[in-house]
């Protein structure tokens, strides 16, 4: 791949400096490198097995944080906040520790 785009940059270079004069037939070499390039890209398959494993686990997790956030969280949200409330006022009534001089 590297010795591709290698080509591609020096052709281009070429064309830049007007040492050649692109035809018809040097766009269909150019679309066919590129198309060459997609190819073996779409072939390759390393790295598929880690992306599929982030997929799955994407697959997943998906489901159970939308539940978590429509179901669970309210309810773990109303229990903190009302145990919360107790707390504040059972702790009205205590007794204030003597101060020392």
């Amino acid at each position: 791949m590297k010795v591709v785009l290698q080509e591609m940059s020096v052709t281009g270079r070429k064309a830049l400096a007007g040492n050649r004069d692109f035809g018809e037939e040097d766009l269909l070499m150019k679309k066919a490198r590129w198309f060459d390039l997609f190819k073996r890209l779409h072939e390759d398959q390393s790295g598929s097995v880690s992306l599929e494993t982030i997929l799955i686990i994407g697959a997943i997790a998906l489901p159970v944080l939308l539940f978590l956030i429509n179901f669970a969280w309210p309810r773990i949200r109303g229990y903190f906040l009302t145990n919360l409330k107790d707390l504040e006022d059972s702790g009205a009534g205590a007794q204030q520790p003597p101060s020392v001089p």
